[in-house]
């Protein structure tokens, strides 16, 4: 979802790095992939990807859910009977509260049919699999920021970044030296006053647009 959004919350919940997760239910073989996604094109590419990957598959079935609370969102049986694939997946999604959040389950049918509530149980089941191996985490407004200083403070200053945790996602060295910061919104304020008090106002920060970014787990 977009941060800027006034509806857009302050944080909400996802998936990190997608993971495959494989399951054989009497012989058919099901393949789930969740992913982090933020628009309908990025899910339409997917799906358009990973349709041409497994083109020799039976069915390849989705859900979706985008926006905050999950206000969008769309499940796909693609040639099952109707409620057996997608909705259950979906149900997966709404009951680990996640958005902006789409899994796939590609099906080999192995040739023994499971009935409706087989079904349900297996696709529901695949997508809680891809689900847990691609982790849920929660996503957070932070602006990037970055903080030049003289090289008299950078060590200092990479001391005290150090010391209060906060997420330096790399440093830029020229006739100065430039600190590039992943700061949350609400500790924007905190962080500047923290650094222009540290160097006594000797630096020069650029702020950058607000974006979602998954919380680290320590």
């Amino acid at each position: 979802m977009n941060p800027l959004d006034k509806n857009a919350p302050l944080t909400y919940l996802s998936v990190g790095e997608m993971k495959e997760t494989e399951l054989i239910i009497e012989k058919s073989r099901f393949l789930g992939f969740a992913f982090p996604v933020q628009t309908i094109e990025e899910i339409d590419a997917l799906l358009l990807s990973y349709r041409e990957k497994y083109r020799d598959a039976n069915h390849v079935c989705y859900a979706y859910r985008l926006g905050a609370s999950g206000i969008e969102m769309k499940a796909s049986d693609d040639g099952e009977p109707s409620g057996t694939a997608g909705v259950p997946m979906l149900e997966v999604l709404k009951k680990e509260n996640l958005t902006d959040t789409l899994v796939i389950v590609v099906r080999y049918f192995g040739g023994i049919k499971l009935g409706s509530g087989g079904m349900i149980r297996a696709y529901g089941k695949s997508a809680k699999e891809a689900v847990l191996a691609s982790q849920i985490l929660t996503y957070q407004k932070h602006y990037p920021l970055s903080a030049t200083v003289e090289y008299t403070f950078s060590g200092g200053l990479s001391h005290l970044i150090k010391e209060k945790d906060w997420q330096l996602e790399g440093q830029i060295f020229t006739d100065k030296v430039t600190y590039l910061l992943e700061v949350p919104e609400d500790g924007i304020n905190e962080v500047e006053a923290t650094i222009v008090n540290f160097t006594k106002n000797q630096v020069v920060f650029e702020r950058g647009d607000l974006v979602y970014l998954p919380l680290r787990k320590d």
